[in-house]
């Protein structure tokens, strides 16, 4: 399930993931707080969704950015949560961040496409971040880009459909572009440094994937990327099945 939220706003942070993540755990909120409580209750457990946002007509200022607005897209293969972010948002009209205000303009449920091939070519419409166990990043030209493409797979995979991978993904990365985030948080702000930044080096473009059926369409509905559910990574469209040359 996929639902595209646009807001009116003429302005977020400069860092604002994580505004839209407070603005997901707010509408979690106001449907069931004990749900949203439960969710969020230990961080290091995978979340059952993936979000993207796409900023309209955006210019970056000092301390902000300009905008026409924002497109939120949030997919989850999980009913139940999905059914409590549609609650939630159709209560909160207007939500505020820090000095940002912004206000809800629609809700429309996106089509979701169904996979009927062990091969499938994606776009990625939020970036992916593949990292090593030493927290490195990992290119898509890296000879461990695959192994460590299947780790965070497997662990998606497990986290929504409660076994492992079926089999082991044959990853292509295609047109691959690199694109570094900067990010920052509550801990930070509220710190000894409030001036200090995130940097995530993530990556663009469309990537071929081959595997078992079931487990593509899991990475198609949660997504696929470390912090995909915190950051907003790893949010994955279908751009065409079957094989490539």
């Amino acid at each position: 399930m996929r639902y595209k939220i646009s807001f009116k706003a003429n302005k977020v942070p400069v860092h604002y993931r994580m505004g839209i993540l407070s603005l997901i755990k707010e509408a979690l909120s106001r449907s069931d707080q004990s749900y949203c409580q439960s969710l969020f209750l230990n961080n290091r457990d995978l979340k059952p969704f993936a979000y993207a946002v796409y900023l309209k007509n955006f210019t970056f200022k000092e301390n902000c950015i300009e905008l026409d607005g924002f497109d939120l897209t949030v997919s989850s293969s999980d009913y139940q949560f999905m059914m409590h972010l549609h609650n939630g948002m159709c209560r909160i009209k207007n939500f505020r961040y820090l000095d940002f205000e912004w206000q809800l303009e629609r809700i429309q449920m996106l089509p979701e496409k169904i996979i009927n091939s062990s091969q499938v070519l994606f776009k990625t419409v939020s970036p992916l971040l593949i990292e090593s166990k030493a927290g490195k990043p990992v290119f898509p030209t890296d000879s461990s880009y695959e192994r460590e493409f299947n780790y965070y797979a497997n662990l998606v995979v497990k986290a929504c459909l409660g076994r492992s991978l079926k089999r082991p993904l044959l990853v292509k990365p295609l047109q691959m572009k690199k694109m570094v985030i900067k990010e920052s948080n509550r801990v930070i702000r509220e710190g000894e440094n409030p001036d200090q930044i995130l940097y995530f080096t993530t990556f663009k473009g469309m990537l071929y994937l081959e595997g078992d059926q079931e487990d593509l369409m899991c990475l198609y509905q949660n997504g696929i990327s470390k912090r995909r559910s915190s950051l907003g990574m790893g949010l994955l469209d279908i751009e065409m099945e079957g094989g490539i040359r």
